[in-house]
């Protein structure tokens, strides 16, 4: 992927471009793309598609992912699902 030179000056609003001056005047600064908002995304149809009783290949096509990666996000939404729901410590009291 290539990284291209823009000037600030010319896409940036004049107090955006005010206030990146202050912290980084002359310097070069790299900004990364939003690639978690996407990939967040695909999660979230992931999980709709399998509630609506797709199978994991028709998914997988949908998508344009693999099975095993629509099972990694199956199941890793299943473990922050599980997490959320069961308090991670429980409480004891002491019998007599």
């Amino acid at each position: 992927m290539r990284v291209g030179y823009r000037n600030a000056a010319k896409i940036l609003p004049a107090n955006v471009l005010a206030l990146l001056q202050e912290y980084v005047a002359g310097a070069v600064l790299y900004v990364p793309a939003t690639r978690f908002s996407r990939s967040q995304r695909r999660r979230s149809l992931v999980q709709v598609l399998r509630e609506q009783g797709l199978t994991m290949r028709v998914i997988a096509e949908r998508v344009g992912i693999s099975e095993r990666r629509v099972r990694q996000i199956l199941a890793t939404s299943r473990r922050k699902q599980n997490s959320t729901d069961v308090p991670l410590s429980v409480p004891r009291r002491r019998i007599r």
